[in-house]
């Protein structure tokens, strides 16, 4: 919210006449929350609908900015599907640049590039949250991964400094709220479909403070009542496929955080 700026000399006369009153006035009134309450409103739905989905498959059509050196912006494009069945399971088939998938069993974590034949697989943590973490520590990038992760754990808004509620608006045929934020030095816009399950449509991260303000942005499908075989979440190597070590020896970060 903008506040209109007063001029010195305006300023100046308001304390000389009403300085100790206007001082006392301001120190006792209320501080305006940092999200306003339609604006958290809606983003507990969201956080509510997506603790209670047993199982979901989430199409996911992303794009990056990169900014070069001498200021040309170049977009990148991916698409990505998650196949989720908390809290152990994981299939993630993301497509674009670098192809690859991503499969998590409940006990082994497994990054696949199958364009170029290879493999790696870890022993992982028993949670998926704790895999998300550790991928994110080890910069392994899974489209919306870290979004999910945060809203499901009731952090999304740490850091924020200002969230409103714009208004509603349209997104592929949804009805979507459309909420802002602002942090220290991103700003990021939400689309979450309104009616009974309150679900992530639309996301946009704009970085702040760098050159071109390179932005993120993701669309969403869902599919809340798919099912999955037996063997969704288990990885089978092709025949010609060679298996390479990870890097590190687990996944996860080195101070995990719980559940």
């Amino acid at each position: 919210m903008n506040v209109p700026r007063r001029t010195r000399l305006c300023l100046a006369l308001c304390l000389a006449m009403f300085g100790p009153l206007a001082l006392a006035a301001e120190s006792q009134a209320p501080t305006e929350p940092a999200v306003t309450a339609e604006a958290r409103a809606v983003y507990e739905r969201m956080r509510d609908s997506l603790r209670a989905l047993k199982q979901y498959s989430v199409n996911v059509q992303s794009s990056q900015d990169e900014v070069l050196d001498y200021g040309y912006k170049l977009q990148h494009n991916a698409q990505a599907t998650l196949d989720v069945q908390p809290p152990m399971h994981l299939r993630a088939q993301i497509d674009g640049e670098s192809p690859r998938l991503i499969v998590y069993d409940g006990k082994t974590l497994t990054l696949s590039s199958p364009a170029e034949g290879y493999y790696a697989q870890t022993p992982a943590p028993s949670t998926l949250s704790q895999v998300v973490s550790g991928l994110i520590e080890h910069d392994v990038e899974i489209p919306l991964t870290d979004f999910l992760s945060q809203s499901l754990q009731d952090q999304l808004l740490d850091g924020v400094k200002r969230g409103l509620l714009v208004g509603s608006e349209q997104i592929d045929g949804q009805t979507c709220d459309h909420l802002a934020f602002r942090e220290a030095s991103v700003d990021w816009q939400l689309w979450v479909s309104q009616g009974q399950q309150a679900l992530p449509c639309k996301l946009v991260i704009t970085t702040r403070y760098t050159l071109g303000d390179p932005q993120y942005q993701a669309t969403m499908k869902w599919k809340t009542d798919t099912t999955f075989a037996a063997d969704h979440f288990t990885f089978v190597a092709d025949k010609d496929a060679t298996r390479i070590p990870f890097t590190t020896d687990r996944a996860a970060p080195k101070k995990e955080p719980q559940p």
